[in-house]
């Protein structure tokens, strides 16, 4: 069970995530190549409407949700008193990021959803769909666990970066992966944590409910 401290240094690391995507991946010009700060003022001042800013919010709590599940995961000196924590605030910013985009790319229509009609540019829509609601189930799940660094864990992390690659590539193709460079960092904090854990250990975890 996470003590005060610990709840505050957790929230403190998740809000500095938090805050590094609002600038530095909302405020990079994909036109320009380079940061804006007239477009994060677009987000937090509606500026351009309600529509965009929730839109672009969105993005960045999946992003952060998933730096933040990374870091969690992370065996590190610095977080292994709130990883818990950590794991806890990444599975609520996984959760709004999930009602979120129901609403936005399916309206709350389950069938939309079933059917993969929400983002009709992504041939992988349904399997991406899939691998997210797992993650978010599985990352839920473990936050209320003692031991935080479970096998399910980083199953359900591993879930989650699927879902990421898959729900904004066009082709499937790393190279068509149509991400400002600053999402990047959420890649690279759950691929870190996910090769602390081993990748031969994941392939035993899944293929674990392959045996009857």
């Amino acid at each position: 069970m996470c003590t005060c401290n610990e709840n505050v240094k957790a929230l403190g690391i998740s809000s500095g995530i938090l805050s590094s995507y609002v600038l530095l991946y909302s405020g990079y010009s994909k036109a320009t190549k380079s940061l804006d700060m007239e477009l994060v003022k677009e987000i937090l001042f509606v500026k351009k409407g309600m529509k965009h800013s929730v839109n672009q919010m969105n993005k960045v709590l999946g992003l952060t949700a998933l730096t933040v599940g990374g870091v969690a995961l992370i065996p590190s000196e610095v977080t292994n008193n709130c990883q818990k924590g950590l794991l806890t605030i990444a599975a609520g910013f996984a959760s709004v990021h999930a009602v979120l985009s129901s609403y936005i790319f399916y309206g709350f229509n389950p069938k939309k959803m079933i059917l993969g009609q929400g983002k009709p540019q992504i041939p992988a829509e349904i399997p991406a769909l899939i691998f997210g609601m797992a993650g978010i189930y599985g990352i839920i799940t473990q936050s209320f666990n003692t031991s935080v660094r479970t096998p399910a864990a980083y199953a359900a992390l591993f879930l989650s970066l699927l879902h990421f690659y898959f729900i904004e590539t066009p082709t499937g193709l790393p190279q068509d992966l149509p991400c400002r460079p600053y999402a990047y960092t959420s890649v690279v904090a759950s691929g870190s944590a996910l090769y602390s854990f081993g990748f031969k250990n994941l392939v035993d975890y899944f293929a674990s409910f392959l045996k009857f």
